[in-house]
Parts: structure tokens; sequence; C-alpha cells
């Protein structure tokens, strides 16, 4: 069991470690700078290789993460899950806990879980340790508009960790609220439907598949709304 403020990269080991200063820590490890807070670890690992480049390039094994209290600079997660406001800002989390598995220096991980104020959030994704770039997926979970209705904008961060892509996933957001507002929407469709003989149906296009279809591009428009 080690306590201390910040893990020193080794050719291998097996390693817990509590009190953590995060951003020290990824700041040294892998020269990210954006997290602050205290965390815990467990961290088996292998590398080879003369230059930390190589180490991280080479490394393998698994361990898992927990964190307090923390802050993400350059990105607020509960403005982005809201309004698709991905201009910047900074995070306030509450609590996050993560496993993840390394192979030829490829970090993957699918059970990320994270609380915010009032969103709880999870993570599935890959972040390259030698190539120092990331794709990364963050879907809230438990979110809710000013009606009560349930709302997941889900974020997508890809590229460099110097200066990564953070889009709103919109396809991801159609999946996931494939029921917002659906029994409106298909009512208003067929409502449509009557008043016009119909949407315009393509060949071998049954009504029914018609109507589907009005309905998606409905709601496809409003969710694309929330990104403007």
């Amino acid at each position: 069991h080690v306590d201390a403020e910040v893990l020193q990269p080794l050719p291998g080991g097996d390693l817990v470690a509590d009190g953590l200063d995060l951003n020290r820590m990824l700041d040294e490890l892998a020269g990210i700078d954006r997290f602050t807070g205290s965390a815990g670890a467990r961290l088996n690992f292998l590398a080879s290789g003369n230059s930390m480049a190589a180490w991280m390039s080479s490394l393998s094994g698994g361990g898992s993460i927990s964190t307090g209290r923390g802050t993400i600079k350059g990105i607020d997660l509960d403005r982005v899950f809201r309004s698709g406001d991905v201009s910047g800002g900074t995070t306030i989390f509450d609590s996050t806990s993560a496993s993840f598995a390394i192979a030829a220096g490829v970090l993957t991980n699918d059970d990320l879980k994270m609380t915010l104020a009032s969103i709880t959030a999870e993570g599935e994704g890959k972040v390259d340790l030698g190539r120092q770039s990331l794709d990364y997926l963050i879907t809230p979970v438990a979110l809710k508009d000013s009606e009560g209705r349930g709302i997941a904008i889900p974020v997508r961060i890809q590229g460099p960790w110097s200066s990564p892509r953070i889009l709103p996933d919109l396809e991801r957001a159609i999946q996931l609220n494939s029921d917002l507002d659906k029994a409106k929407l298909e009512q208003t469709a067929k409502d449509k439907l009557q008043q016009t003989l119909g949407v315009e149906q393509k060949d071998g296009e049954s009504t029914e598949d018609a109507v589907k279809r009005s309905v998606e591009d409905e709601l496809k428009n409003k969710l694309q709304k929330l990104f403007k």
C-alpha cells in the first residue's frame, strides 16, 4: 500500500495509492492538466523501452481509479448535456469511478461513472497513451428538463489531448431520446397524413413506414435545435 502525491513511471509494478493529487499525477504521467481533485488508484502494469514515449506505447496492464470532488477545465458537461453548448467552461463533479485495461499502450474503459450536481454520467472509450489521443463518449443517464422529461445529449471527445474536439453526438442522442414526445409526434404525423392524404411515400414503402419516417424526421429536427 502506498500513500503518495504522485505515481512515478516505472517499467512495471503493482501499486495501490491513496490521496493522489489528480492534476499532478496525470500531468506527470500523461501530460494531461485539465483535472483537479484527490484520487485513489490501483494499477498493475508492464512496459519496456528506453524512454517515456517507448514505455507508454508498450504499456499493458489494468487497474481502477476513484475520486472525490474535483474539476475538469475546458468543458462544462452540465451545460453541454442540457443545451449542446461546447464553448468551454469548467465541470465540477462530486465523484468519479472507473476501471480500465491497457494493451499495447491503449487504455480501454467501459464503466466510467461521474456524479455532478444534477446529473449522473457514464463513459466509455479508448485513450491512446503512446500517441496521446482519445476517442471517448460521455452520456448523461439522469437528466430532466424544465418540464420533467428525460433528455440525454451524449458528448464525444476525440483527438489529441492538447486540443480535443468536443461535440454533441447527434446520432447517439436520437437513439437515446427515441421516446421524447413520441406519442405527440406520432399523432401530429397522423393528423398531417389525414389532412394532406399522407406523407410522400417512397417506392415500396408502406403507409406505416412513411408515418414512422415522418416522426423520426420531426424528432431529429427537434433535437438539432438543441445544438444551435
